[in-house]
């Protein structure tokens, strides 16, 4: 109490300023912000950013006044295309620029798929243009060869008893060793008597090893019907069938150089060996299809061998008939010269066939033009790549004194080139070509080109005696021809689509010659 006295008398005289209480009210009537809108935005000419992101405090967009679009470039991936376009905005007195790439395929869902395991990468822009009519062809044969394949194969397993009770395994074994073995010697007596000559004419020996296969195919499926001369007849054929091996690899390789335009050599032949494993697998199911429904009857068998040979044969012919080959061999060198000097001496205005031209003309087995002739402009023949040793004249005598006199002729004549050509005159005329250690192909066919142009030379003085005299102004007047024309030739070729950095005629695979005429002395190697 005392001390509240003494407050009351501290503050008596003076007002007492009390607190006022703070009372809180009902909430509505507090504001709504939700409610409030926000202040006009004040528009303004002034855009800082021509390109203005969506923004709700902003009313309206500045409008598009123009667009160009210019096509700036095309690429190709087979089918797929993409085009690349510029496109030229213009808003609000503002430019921009943006580029837009635009996705074009011809392929769709499972195709795609199928074109990109069974197709060169690039196709059809990286390979030749004759590969999908040779491909269609090549597939319908391989799968005929693949039924008739399997029809031989129970037969060879039927000759060695498979399913009789009195066959024993050793007998079994030694029979099928024995076919092997034969067929693994066939494969080499085949490549060392005719490798050379494969990649000069791989469409005959595709041919040919066809037609062999189909010969072991039908020796090796009647070898169970002559029981006594069973070993023997699948021998044989398991021998024709081994020429297969051999020439269809190496025919193979010269179709697929033909074919990568791009130097796609890998791909094209991966896919190439992927197309024919799902040929063989297709006909491998055709073909047990048919074995368990008709392989109890002869007569069935053989007439659907038959009927499956005959169109692997045709698929086969019309297969390599379509390919169009641009690299000159014998035959192809032969009609293209014949044509060319088919009226003497080529005009400025005439031009040597195309490939295609020649191809029309190109016979794929049995042929008689090939450059071992100079018919029918003269009645010579030409061998390429001959021996010196044949090559120098026997009427020369014995003396070493004129057989050096004629080398220093040939030497003086034949400078420019890494060739000679010998004449002989008796007793019919044969052009002679010895080739230098250091030719090229591409020597060889001027060797080829240089006989063409000699022989049109002598065939204008044949009516007279072609006399030693005659025939040594002719090669020299037929030396210069070559020498000026030859490039100019080459060079018209190539315009013309033919392959001009490498040849594929005889002579490359040939005698050759290290020569020092300047000493007289001469190398046989």
């Amino acid at each position: 109490r005392a001390s509240s006295s003494s407050i009351q008398e501290q503050t008596a005289g003076s007002p007492i300023t009390r607190p006022k209480r703070l009372t809180l009210s009902s909430t509505s009537s507090l504001p709504n912000y939700r409610s409030l809108t926000p202040p006009p935005t004040r528009k303004s000419n002034l855009h800082l950013d021509p390109f203005p992101s969506e923004d709700p405090l902003v009313e309206q967009q500045p409008e598009l006044t123009s667009k160009k679009e210019n096509l700036l470039a095309t690429e190709y991936l087979g089918k797929i295309s993409r085009k690349f376009i510029l496109v030229q905005e213009t808003t609000g007195g503002f430019i921009r620029n943006k580029l837009r790439v635009n996705e074009h395929s011809s392929m769709e869902g499972l195709k795609e798929i199928f074109t990109s395991i069974f197709l060169p990468v690039g196709y059809p822009h990286s390979v030749s243009e004759d590969y999908l009519d040779y491909q269609k062809w090549d597939t319908l044969q391989a799968l005929c060869s693949s039924i008739v394949g399997l029809l031989s194969t129970q037969a060879i397993l039927t000759g060695v008893g498979v399913g009789e009770a009195t066959a024993t395994p050793t007998a079994a074994v030694i029979q099928w060793v024995l076919r092997d073995g034969t067929g693994m010697l066939g494969r080499i007596v085949f490549a060392w008597m005719e490798g050379t000559d494969l990649d000069v004419n791989s469409k005959k020996w595709r041919l040919v090893a066809d037609v062999l296969n189909d010969i072991g195919l039908a020796l090796e499926l009647a070898s169970p019907l002559v029981p006594q001369l069973f070993l023997a007849l699948a021998c044989i054929g398991s021998f024709a069938k081994a020429i297969v091996g051999v020439a269809g690899g190496a025919t193979r390789a010269a179709f697929v150089t033909h074919q990568a335009t791009n130097n796609n050599f890998a791909d094209v032949s991966a896919k190439d060996g992927s197309q024919e494993t799902l040929v063989s697998l297709v006909g491998l199911l055709s073909g047990i299809a048919f074995t368990y429904t008709f392989g109890h009857s002869q007569l069935a068998v053989w007439l659907f061998f038959f009927v499956f040979v005959g169109l692997h044969l045709f698929a086969n012919f019309r297969a390599v008939g379509s390919l169009v080959m641009t690299t000159l061999n014998d035959q192809r060198a032969y009609i293209l010269f014949s044509n060319y000097f088919e009226d003497g001496f080529p005009k400025s205005t005439s031009v040597p066939l195309t490939p295609r031209q020649v191809s029309e003309e190109e016979q794929l087995l049995f042929y008689k033009g090939h450059f071992n002739s100079l018919r029918p402009r003269i009645d010579a023949h030409v061998i390429l790549g001959s021996s010196l040793a044949d090559a120098l004249p026997a009427d020369l005598g014995v003396d070493s004194t004129e057989y050096g006199a004629e080398l220093k002729r040939l030497a003086m004549v034949y400078e420019p080139f890494k060739y000679l050509v010998i004449v002989h005159r008796k007793p019919d005329i044969v052009f002679r070509v010895v080739f230098h250690r250091q030719a090229t192909s591409v020597e060889v066919f001027q060797g080829a080109y240089h006989c063409w142009v000699l022989g049109e030379m002598l065939r204008q003085v044949q009516e007279k005696k072609l006399e030693r005299e005659s025939v040594w102004v002719e090669e020299h007047r037929a030396s210069c021809y070559v020498q000026k024309n030859f490039s100019k030739f080459l060079k018209t070729l190539a315009s013309r689509g033919w392959t001009t950095d490498h040849f594929l005629l005889n002579g490359v695979a040939s005698w050759r010659a290290d020569w020092t005429f300047g000493m007289y002395f001469l190398q046989i190697n």
